[in-house]
């Protein structure tokens, strides 16, 4: 598991609240699932104050490289610069655990703001900047993970565990669909999942039948529709967990798998992109218009890249690169 992780600081409160030390924050490994139990408030480990640091580095993404002397401001306390290898010390008094907002900039990177969690002291915490310069572009970024496209800018949303698929072998009339668009659904599943995600998840479960049920939390059911539905292909929601997505049959015999993977690129949290794409990518699977000469029904390497970071980022970053008030990063060993 990587060593970044993100959670709600909801959870970690409440988390923190069962325990009898905050030393738990860099020894244990929780999963991301929300809990419909109301936080409860910590209880200082010992009265008075205690000083706290949270040490780590500051990365480039995508590379890793380590950012020499960024700028980091930080909410209620002094200002910090990362040294020559990249690394950063944030220090604070008290024990109650408090999110501490950080603005984070360097010279030729995105400016991000998040947020690291004080009142207890731990190290190896990385958080990373996004490199401005090709293949990342802040147009295509604003397309492909925020829906520039299609209207206002949104934050993003995507998924958190390997989606499992159903493929529905019959219509809505009850009639079996022709063994093709069966085929063609099972042929792309794994590469777009793959491509979407950043290679962060892969399909967990594909399974085919009659069932016209909707689908449970973490499934994308695909069903090809006799009828008209407006258009060749219909994904229920960008990001949305579980999503249908729909195929009409009379329309895309020739272009098949490009519709199907562009409608689970949907579902698996991208938006729509120019036609085009980047040059010298001539091409895109989520153009909002076709696709262009793109051969196959694969991501383009521009689409990837920014697939990517939006798999790197907690769901409900916003413009430019700002995470959630209650998102924060935390150390996992």
């Amino acid at each position: 598991m990587a060593d970044r992780v993100f959670r709600p600081l909801q959870q970690l409160l409440l988390t923190l609240a069962s325990v009898a030390a905050l030393s738990v924050l860099s020894a244990g490994c929780g999963d991301n699932k929300t809990t419909t139990t109301a936080p409860s408030t910590p209880t200082p480990v010992a009265a008075g104050p205690i000083d706290w640091t949270v040490s780590g580095t500051l990365t480039s993404n995508p590379d890793g490289q380590p950012i020499a002397f960024a700028a980091i401001s930080v909410t209620g306390g002094s200002p910090v610069t990362s040294n020559a290898a990249g690394q950063f010390s944030i220090s604070g008094a008290g024990t109650q655990p408090i999110l501490v907002p950080l603005g984070i900039s360097a010279p030729g990177y995105v400016k991000r703001y998040t947020s690291i969690l004080g009142g207890s002291s731990r190290s190896g915490v990385v958080i990373d900047l996004i490199r401005d310069s090709p293949p990342f572009s802040l147009a295509f970024y604003r397309e492909i993970a925020r829906g520039s496209l299609d209207g206002a800018l949104r934050p993003t949303r995507r998924w958190h565990e390997n989606p499992s698929f159903y493929i529905q072998t019959v219509d809505e009339n009850g009639t079996e669909v022709p063994k093709f668009f069966v085929d063609s659904a099972t042929s792309v599943i794994t590469d777009i999942v793959a491509d979407a995600t950043g290679g962060r998840y892969r399909p967990d479960l594909v399974e085919s039948g009659t069932s016209t049920a909707s689908p449970s939390p973490g499934t994308i059911r695909i069903w090809f529709p006799a009828g008209s539905i407006g258009a060749a292909g219909i994904a229920s929601g960008v990001g949305a967990n579980p999503c249908t997505v729909r195929v009409w049959q009379g329309d895309v015999p020739a272009a098949v798998t490009k519709v199907i993977a562009h409608e689970i690129g949907h579902c698996l949290g991208l938006n729509h992109i120019t036609v085009t794409g980047l040059p010298p990518t001539q091409q895109g699977l989520m153009g909002k218009s076709g696709y262009g000469s793109l051969p196959g029904p694969r991501l383009t390497d521009v689409e990837k890249f920014h697939a990517a970071l939006i798999y790197s980022r907690p769901d409900g970053n916003v413009d430019l690169d700002t995470d959630p008030s209650n998102w924060l990063f935390t150390v996992i060993r």
